[in-house]
C-alpha cells in the first residue's frame, strides 16, 4: 500500500507589525505626553495673584477651562499608550509564535523531502516496479500528512491570534474618543482612567514614589505591585524621575528616558523653529552647555540599534537606564545597556573613567565587545551596562580654564568619592529590580573609573556585586581588598605590566598614591589576571593603557562576567616589577628619549 507524500508547506507570512514599530510609536505617544505635562504644568503655575474684580475671575476661569482641557487631552494619552504598550506585548509575543511555526515548517518540509528522496531511491532500485512519483510507504506518508495538518491547524489558530490583537488595539483607541467624550459630558466612561489609579489618583502615587525614592529595594518591591497604568501614569507624569529611581525596573527606566529624550528633541526643534538660543527644550530656562551634544549623541545611538533583538528575550536589546543630560555641568549623564539586565543570568556594569562624557557616548564600544565576549561563552543570558553617571575629569579645550579645573580633578579623589556613592546605588537598584533569581553581577572600573569603583565598593549592600574588577587603576581608597568587598566578593585586578597608570598608586616602592593604593600588589590581595604587557615604548604607552578590552583582557573580563575561573599571574613585589620613573625611563631609551616627555598625563590617563 502506499500513500501520496503531502507537497511542501508554503512559507507562513511575516507579521505585518514588527514590535519595534509598536515601541516606537509608544514612545513617540509618552514623548507627546510628557509635552502635554509640561504644558499641563505652566498652565497650572499661571496664576495672577495681583489682578482682581472681573479681569481676575477671567482670567481663573480661562485657565481652569484649559486646564481641565488639558487633562482630559492627558488622560486620552494615557489610554493611548497603555494600548500601544500591551500591543507591543502581543506583537512580540505573536512574532515568537511565527518564529517557532517557521521552523516547524522548514523542519516538516526537510523530513518531506528526504521522505520522497528515499522513495524513489527504493521504487529505482534493481527489480522494483517503475516509480509512481509521489508515492511513498504508507506509514511515512500518513506520519507527515498528520503534521502538515497540525502544523496549518496551528497556523490558522495563530493567524486568528493576529487578527484578535489588532481587533484589540482598534476598540483600545476607539475608547480613547469614549474617554474624551466621557470628560466633557462627566459620564462614568469619561472617570475610566481615574479608576485605573487607584485611590488617591496621581497624587497619591507620586507621594508614594517620592517617600521610597532613596530606598531602592523597597521601591522595587512596591513598583511589582502597581498596575501598568499605575506606572505608565507616574512614567509620563514625570519621566526624568522614573527614568533615573534606581529600583525601578529596567524596561520602565528605558520608556520613562526614551520619553524625556523624545520630548527634549521634539522641544529642541521647536525652539530651532523659533529661532531659540541656548533656550532650555522643556521650560524655557539655559539649556546648560553640552546637553543637547548628549541628547543627539544618545539618540543617535539608540537610533543605530532601532531593530536590534535580544536573542534570548526577543524584546529591543538596548535599554536606557539613566538620561540626564544637564548633569554634572553639562557634560551630562548615561546608563546604557546591552541585552536587559534585570532578565540576564550574567551582568556586567562598565565604568570608563578619565575624559569620558555622556556627550559621545565614552566606551559603549567596549560594552558592545565585552557582550559579545560573554555571550560566546555560551553559558546563559547576559547583558552589559555603560554606566558614566559621575562628573569624570575631563577637558574638551586646554585653553578654556574651568574645563582645566575639571581636568585636575583627576589628581584627586573628590570626582571618584562621589561618583562611587551615586554608582553604589545604581548597582544596588540593579540587584533590587533583577526579576527572576538573582543574577551574577560584576563591576568593572578602569582608570579613574576603578578608583570611583573602589569607593562604589564599600558604600554597596553586601552582596549586591559578586566580582569587583579594577582595570589600569591609578588608586583605590583600602589597601586591602577584603576591606573593599568584604567577604561577600571577590576582586580581580587588571594592570598590563607597561601601563604608567598602574603605577601611580602607593605601593612599597613608591608610588604618588594622590587616589590611593596599588590594587595590583600582591599585598593587596586581588586576583591579578592575565592582560597583555603592551609594548615597552614610548609611543606604545597610552595605547597600553586602553588595551584592556581586546586580546588577553577581554577574555580575563569574559569569564569573571560568566563566573568561570580566570588564569592569574603573580601580584606585583617590591623589587621585582618596573617603577614609574623606571617605566618612564625604560620606555625613553627604547624609543629615542625624547617622545614621552612632549606629552601630558591626561593623555595617559584616558
Amino acid at each position: 500500500m502506499t500513500t501520496d507524500l503531502p507537497p511542501p508547506v508554503a512559507p507562513v507570512p511575516e507579521p505585518a507589525t514588527t514590535p519595534e514599530a509598536a515601541a516606537v510609536l509608544a514612545t513617540t505617544l509618552r514623548g507627546v505626553a510628557v509635552g502635554v505635562q509640561d504644558v499641563r504644568g505652566a498652565v497650572a503655575s499661571a496664576v495672577a495673584p495681583s489682578w482682581t474684580g472681573r479681569t481676575a475671575a477671567a482670567h481663573e476661569g480661562a485657565r481652569r477651562r484649559l486646564l481641565a482641557r488639558i487633562e482630559t487631552a492627558g488622560a486620552a494619552l494615557l489610554r493611548a499608550v497603555l494600548a500601544t504598550d500591551a500591543l507591543e506585548d502581543r506583537v512580540r509575543r505573536l512574532r515568537r509564535e511565527w518564529e517557532t511555526l517557521e521552523e516547524r515548517r522548514l523542519a516538516l518540509n526537510d523530513d518531506i523531502v528526504a521522505a520522497l528522496d528515499a522513495a524513489r531511491t527504493a521504487l529505482a532500485a534493481p527489480g522494483c516496479l517503475p516509480p509512481a512519483v509521489g508515492l511513498a510507504p504508507a506509514p511515512d506518508g500518513a506520519a507527515l500528512a498528520a503534521r502538515v495538518r497540525l502544523l496549518l491547524a496551528d497556523v490558522d489558530s495563530w493567524r486568528g491570534r493576529c487578527a484578535e490583537s489588532e481587533a484589540a488595539y482598534l476598540a483600545a483607541l476607539a475608547a480613547v474618543d469614549t474617554v474624551l467624550e466621557g470628560a466633557r459630558t462627566d459620564d462614568p466612561a469619561g472617570r475610566r482612567v481615574a479608576d485605573l489609579l487607584g485611590g488617591g489618583g496621581l497624587a497619591a502615587l507620586r507621594t508614594a514614589l517620592r517617600l521610597r525614592a532613596d530606598d531602592p529595594f523597597g521601591l522595587a518591591c512596591w513598583w511589582r505591585s502597581l498596575g501598568r497604568a499605575q506606572r505608565q501614569a507616574l512614567l509620563i507624569d514625570d519621566p526624568a524621575r522614573v527614568g533615573n529611581l534606581a529600583g525601578i525596573r529596567v524596561r520602565d527606566r528605558d520608556e520613562a528616558n526614551r520619553a524625556a529624550l523624545a520630548a527634549d528633541l521634539a522641544a529642541g526643534r521647536a525652539d530651532g523653529a523659533h529661532g531659540a538660543d541656548g533656550a532650555d527644550w522643556a521650560d524655557g530656562a539655559d539649556w546648560v552647555d553640552g546637553a543637547a551634544d548628549t541628547a543627539a549623541a544618545v539618540a543617535e545611538l539608540l537610533d543605530s540599534y532601532g531593530d536590534a533583538v535580544d536573542p534570548v528575550t526577543g524584546d529591543q536589546l538596548v535599554h536606557l537606564i539613566v538620561y540626564r543630560p544637564e548633569a554634572h555641568s553639562g557634560d551630562g549623564g548615561v546608563a546604557i545597556a546591552v541585552g536587559d539586565p534585570d532578565r540576564a543570568e550574567d551582568v556586567a556594569v562598565y565604568v570608563p573613567g578619565t575624559t569620558s562624557e555622556a556627550a559621545d557616548v565614552s566606551g559603549f564600544d567596549r560594552v558592545e565587545a565585552l557582550y559579545e565576549a560573554m555571550a560566546d561563552a555560551g553559558r546563559g543570558s547576559v547583558a552589559t551596562v555603560l554606566w558614566l553617571d559621575y562628573d569624570a575629569p575631563s577637558a574638551d579645550r586646554l585653553t578654556d580654564v574651568d574645563e582645566l579645573v575639571d581636568l585636575a580633578h583627576v589628581a584627586t579623589t573628590a570626582a571618584a568619592r562621589a561618583g562611587g556613592r551615586d554608582l553604589a546605588e545604581f548597582l544596588d537598584g540593579l540587584a533590587a529590580s533583577d526579576a527572576g533569581a538573582p543574577a551574577h553581577l560584576t563591576a568593572i572600573g578602569h582608570s579613574y573609573g576603578a578608583t570611583a569603583l573602589g569607593y562604589a565598593g564599600l558604600g554597596a549592600a553586601p552582596g549586591t556585586v559578586e566580582d569587583y574588577v579594577l582595570l589600569g587603576s591609578p588608586g583605590e581608597p583600602v589597601a586591602r581588598a577584603e576591606d573593599l568587598a568584604g567577604q561577600d566578593a571577590e576582586v580581580h585586578v587588571g594592570a598590563a605590566d607597561h601601563d604608567p597608570v598602574t603605577l601611580l598608586g602607593r605601593h612599597r616602592g613608591g608610588g604618588l598614591g594622590t587616589l590611593g593604593h596599588d590594587p595590583a600588589q600582591e599585598s593587596f590581595g586581588g586576583h591579578r589576571f592575565a592582560v597583555d604587557p603592551g609594548p615597552l615604548r614610548a609611543g606604545d604607552l597610552v595605547a597600553n593603557h586602553s588595551s584592556y578590552f581586546s586580546g588577553a583582557g577581554l577574555a580575563g573580563l569574559a569569564a569573571i562576567a560568566t563566573g568561570q575561573r580566570v588564569a592569574e599571574v603573580p601580584g606585583r613585589r617590591a623589587g621585582e616589577f618596573l617603577t614609574l620613573s623606571e617605566l618612564l625611563a625604560a620606555a625613553s631609551v627604547s624609543s629615542g628619549a625624547g617622545w614621552l616627555w612632549g606629552h601630558t598625563l591626561p593623555g595617559m590617563l584616558r
